[in-house]
């Protein structure tokens, strides 16, 4: 996900963590049944759930200190 691809309003943001997560979770279970292919798609999930609560955290700081 490309930081031009994040969405704009905090509520789009929480919305997209949710599918994330969703996603996530989904392949976490087709892991542990042996049905996924690539394994590196949860790292990759992993990752966009991160970017995403990081843009969340930066909205609601507005570009203040991130502590």
């Amino acid at each position: 996900m490309d930081a031009n691809m994040l969405p704009k309003t905090p509520a789009a943001v929480r919305a997209a963590i949710e599918d994330a997560q969703q996603k996530l979770h989904d392949l976490r279970l087709q892991a542990s049944a042996n049905q996924l292919k690539r394994v590196r798609d949860i790292r990759a999930a992993r990752r966009s759930v991160a970017r995403l609560k990081t843009a969340l955290r930066e909205m609601k700081n507005e570009g203040g200190p991130l502590v």
